[in-house]
């Protein structure tokens, strides 16, 4: 007698295959960020459509300081600003994260030229410029440049 299942019952391996299958699938109809998720067009969720793929006011609002900065300038900035100065002289995150570059101390390294904030970045907790802590420990190498954002940015410019 053969231990091989007979071909009319499925296997084991295809029967958790199908149950991993149907799982997935449950999940991905109930926690995505996709077409076929139920998230993606709750509008009172933060998966909807909208909020994933619609320009809100940030962009717009980034749009007006640009330019404000020359591509040959050492940038540290925040999160959401960070991929737009990657191609300039340096980009350095703009974080409480000790790194290499700046001692492993909590500051920007000495070279940096610009500081950019997102102040409207859902994990930023820097809402005003009395919050940075450059102009706080040292007001005087730093210059705050006129809010032409609404609020949204704050842009420091090394004296």
């Amino acid at each position: 007698m053969s231990s091989l299942p007979s071909p009319a019952s499925p296997s084991r391996a295809v029967r958790r295959a199908a149950l991993a299958l149907a799982f997935a699938v449950a999940t991905g109809a109930f926690v995505g960020s996709h077409p076929l998720s139920l998230m993606f067009w709750d509008p009172g969720r933060s998966r909807h459509w909208r909020e994933l793929y619609v320009p809100d006011e940030r962009p717009r609002q980034f749009a007006k300081i640009a330019g404000m900065i020359p591509p040959t300038a050492r940038v540290a900035s925040t999160d959401f600003v960070h991929p737009r100065y990657t191609h300039f002289e340096r980009s350095y995150d703009y974080s409480d994260y000790p790194r290499r570059v700046a001692g492993y101390e909590d500051r920007v390294p000495d070279d940096t030229d610009y500081i950019v904030i997102d102040t409207r970045h859902p994990y930023s907790r820097i809402r005003s410029p009395d919050q940075v802590r450059e102009l706080q420990r040292e007001p005087y190498a730093w210059e705050l440049l006129p809010d032409v954002t609404d609020g949204h940015f704050i842009v420091l410019k090394r004296r």
